[in-house]
């Protein structure tokens, strides 16, 4: 919905979509959408033109969350990868990620959240549960 309280579509299938954060201005979206394979897509979204640009790997199962930075300019997620989890950040318009919090063993990462100014990013750091329901 938008700020009137109007429902507006965006441009992807509605099982696709998983999770994301939407610009300051409410015009674009960092989002990660579920693919047909298991591949996790992590994309920017046009919403008043709809226009979806995917970003990152293609074939990538380990995006988690997806921010778009307050300039529109980058978006943050967590990246699982044979070395754990760690936080990158792509370019909105495609590109090589930036790697801004380096996968630990025995750790999991997920960003949170971004300041306006770009400069303070939050993120978790738990550790890795062997079982379901361990503490």
């Amino acid at each position: 919905m938008n700020l009137k309280g109007e429902r507006t579509p965006i441009p992807v299938e509605p099982n696709a979509f998983v999770g994301g954060s939407l610009s300051s201005e409410g015009r674009r979206a960092a989002v990660n959408l579920a693919g047909d394979r298991g591949e996790s897509i992590l994309a920017v979204l046009d919403l008043d033109r709809g226009i979806t640009t995917r970003i990152g790997e293609p074939n990538a199962k380990s995006y988690f969350g997806a921010i778009l930075s307050s300039d529109g300019q980058r978006v943050i997620t967590t990246d699982g990868n044979k070395l754990g989890q760690g936080v990158v950040s792509f370019p909105s318009g495609g590109g090589a990620p930036a790697q801004l919090v380096k996968p630990e063993p025995g750790y999991e990462m997920s960003a949170t959240s971004i300041t306006p100014d770009g400069r303070t990013l939050l993120f978790e750091r738990r550790p890795l549960r062997d079982k379901i329901n361990d503490s």
